[in-house]
């Protein structure tokens, strides 16, 4: 007889706040699935403010030393202990996180789509236009004047090439003028979205 497991350590696909030293996060089993075999489990869990997508990889009775949240909702898809195994073997001998090796794994329509906006520093916001070179100007007036684009907005609004948005970004963020800020589309995976797969 298997008992029910209280806690899971979960490994967070594609981590949009970047690769977290930390490799996996402790979450309390809802207690519908508190008698659920949890390991290979992708479930929806809250990180950083945002749902994202997990794979449990180890059920345990031990909790925390903080208080953690709850999974929120969970698939009626797993991956296999050879699958697992397989992406820990990736993540080790290429040098890779295991999120990463994992990802190959996970259904594509279950890991939501990461956008990179740009937006203007502090120094971005003061930096004198006189100073800037003509086309880099531009970009700075957009971001100034309309807050956080995608490269496809700058592209858009400008007559550059979307390869020039690309490259007089990098100019501006190598000088500290822009930052990326990367999020999670508000409407990505509903609890709905999740109760039909």
């Amino acid at each position: 007889m298997t008992t029910a497991s209280t806690f899971v350590d979960v490994v967070i696909i594609k981590q949009f706040t970047g690769n977290h030293a930390h490799p996996w996060f402790t979450y309390r089993v809802p207690p519908a699935h508190a008698h659920a075999s949890m390991r290979g489990r992708i479930v929806s869990v809250e990180f950083a403010h945002h749902t994202v997508t997990a794979v449990v990889i180890r059920a345990h009775h031990t909790p925390p030393e903080r208080p953690c949240k709850e999974v929120l909702a969970v698939a009626d898809i797993w991956l296999t202990a050879h699958q697992i195994t397989l992406a820990e073997w990736v993540s080790h001998h290429h040098a890779t996180s295991l999120a990463r090796a994992l990802e190959f794994f996970v259904p594509a329509s279950l890991i939501p789509d990461e956008v990179v906006m740009w937006a203007a520093t502090a120094l971005g916001l003061t930096v004198d236009y006189a100073t800037l070179p003509v086309d880099e100007r531009g970009i700075m007036y957009l971001l100034r004047q309309h807050g956080r684009q995608t490269l496809a907005d700058l592209h858009t609004r400008t007559t550059q090439s979307a390869v020039k948005v690309r490259r007089l970004i990098q100019h501006l963020h190598d000088r500290g003028l822009v930052e990326s800020l990367a999020q999670t589309p508000p409407a990505t995976r509903t609890t709905e979205t999740w109760a039909q797969i």
